[in-house]
């Protein structure tokens, strides 16, 4: 009897080492990702909510390849991070070691084309009145964007970096509701709610 409960919790264990790598979300929405080690890294969110796609399930490994992009650190570990909104209002952040693979569900996020959707179509994050020092914040903005709105406080932070510092910035972005387009200005420190 002692022998088969050691050997039960032996199996469980070795099952759970297993998994490790096989981390799996029940829900929420993509607010960014980044790969690469230190301080050279690479945003990969676009890269990321497409393959995700409309039903929101990711699976695939975590190799330059697979992200699309060239090595940011040659002959280093590098590593996937996913961050995540979950439905309770804090943000998780899920981390992937290089050819782990990652086994994500995701809400889905709808087609952005469909009728009475907001599609973000652009999106630039700059210092008033200055868009060549600037950032294009789109992929970001649209991973924002919950159940067909977006409400979210302009700044730094939510954008994804200071594109210049000490002064003054604002985020423009076009969108599309319902068929119609549309261009709204923020300053940094406002809510940006749409539609």
């Amino acid at each position: 009897m002692r022998s088969q409960s050691r050997l039960n919790l032996a199996m469980s264990a070795a099952l759970v080492l297993l998994c490790v790598p096989f981390v799996s979300a029940q829900g929420g929405q993509l607010v960014s990702a980044d790969y690469g080690t230190g301080h050279s890294r690479i945003d990969v969110t676009q890269r990321v909510q497409a393959l995700a796609g409309i039903s929101g399930q990711l699976n695939f490994p975590v190799t330059n390849e697979a992200l699309g992009v060239r090595d940011p650190a040659p002959g280093r570990v590098k590593d996937l991070r996913i961050r995540v909104g979950l439905r309770n209002g804090r943000l998780h952040t899920y981390a992937y070691r290089d050819k782990t693979v990652v086994t994500l569900r995701l809400d889905s996020v709808g087609s952005p084309g469909t009728p009475g959707g907001l599609q973000i179509l652009r999106a630039i994050y700059s210092a008033s009145g200055w868009h060549h020092q600037g950032a294009d914040v789109t992929g970001r903005v649209q991973s924002l964007a919950r159940y067909g709105t977006l409400n979210v406080l302009v700044n730094n932070n939510s954008m994804g970096g200071d594109p210049a510092p000490n002064k003054r910035k604002q985020l423009r972005v076009d969108y599309v509701v319902r068929g119609r387009r549309f261009t709204q200005t923020v300053r940094e420190g406002d809510y940006l709610r749409l539609p």
